[in-house]
């Protein structure tokens, strides 16, 4: 029995100490490649294409869900009473800017080859998508905030708010993938 405790010690102890392979985090900020020097086709370039087309498909999927977050929160507003009524229109104004940076963003994605002739150009709009979303996502974290106290306030509604909440989160986590993809990192909120 001793024997068999020993062995596996020794085996979690050997598994604890192998080396691990290194886990990819994504770049600290946005970077931006030579316009006159895109990288060669077959390396960094067709990865570069595939993410940021993922990221600009997030990102319109984000768009969507903020336009139905938003009805949401204006069916919800009728209902409710007091200081609730207020805060509901905080949280609506957010929720409308936010939508607003990111539906100008241009996620028509152009083929790969026009991709490759536009780089300098694609480069500037993936940068400033990854700025309107992170834009956005403050703007989301502002409305998250008031829905929650909306919440405190109006138990009655407690149930929709927190669909309204779920709604919310889906686009950040949309928002925030999309900025992953398009090379960038979400921007933790100052404060």
């Amino acid at each position: 029995m001793r024997g068999c405790l020993l062995v596996i010690v020794g085996v979690l102890l050997a598994s604890g100490c192998a080396k691990q392979a290194p886990i990819d985090e994504p770049k600290a900020s946005p970077t931006k490649t030579s316009a006159n020097n895109p990288p060669p086709i077959g390396t960094d370039l067709d990865a570069q294409y595939e993410s940021v087309r993922a990221g600009l498909v997030l990102v319109d999927s984000a768009v969507e869900g903020l336009e139905e977050l938003l009805t949401m929160v204006k069916e919800l507003q009728p209902k409710l009473r007091g200081e609730a009524v207020g805060v509901a229109a905080s949280v609506r104004e957010a929720i409308d800017s936010a939508g607003s940076l990111v539906s100008e963003i241009d996620t028509d994605m152009p083929d790969r080859s026009t991709y490759e002739k536009e780089f300098a150009t694609w480069d500037e709009r993936r940068l400033a998508a990854i700025t309107a979303c992170n834009d956005a996502l403050h703007e989301l974290g502002e409305a998250g905030e008031g829905l929650a106290t909306i919440g405190d306030i109006d138990a009655k509604h407690k149930p929709e708010i927190d669909d309204v909440l779920l709604a919310l989160r889906l686009a950040e986590e949309d928002l925030a993938a999309g900025v992953v993809k398009l090379g960038g990192t979400v921007e933790q909120p100052e404060g």
